[in-house]
């Protein structure tokens, strides 16, 4: 099973047997090369999981089950990436590890 999940605290989780992904949307969109697919008015949340169900919840957590297939197709791209996703999210953590590591070794000696 493969799962998308738009969390209401603002980070996506792709899920699957080979891995977990997890990110905010700012990450995501820099790691999948686009934005993650927007919520319907008024809700706050979102969860796909392949071949089962596709829902998403407003607020007061009540779901609202996914019309037709909308929206499915995106989300199971989404997850057909997750090495992808991995391996990006990876790179990018190690890029801002070496610019992180630079930085502290480049600052003037104060006398």
């Amino acid at each position: 099973m493969t799962q998308f999940h738009h969390h209401p605290d603002g980070l996506v989780y792709v899920r699957a047997d080979n891995g977990i992904y997890v990110d905010t949307l700012e990450n995501f969109a820099t790691d999948y090369g686009r934005s993650a697919p927007a919520l319907p008015d008024g809700m706050i949340e979102c969860i796909y999981e392949s071949g089962r169900r596709h829902v998403y919840f407003d607020a007061k957590q009540n779901a609202h089950a996914l019309e037709g297939e909308a929206g499915c197709a995106e989300h199971e791209a989404i997850c057909a990436k997750l090495d992808d996703l991995l391996a990006a999210q990876s790179q990018r953590i190690a890029a801002e590890k070496a610019a992180a590591a630079a930085t502290s070794t480049t600052g003037t000696l104060q006398l």
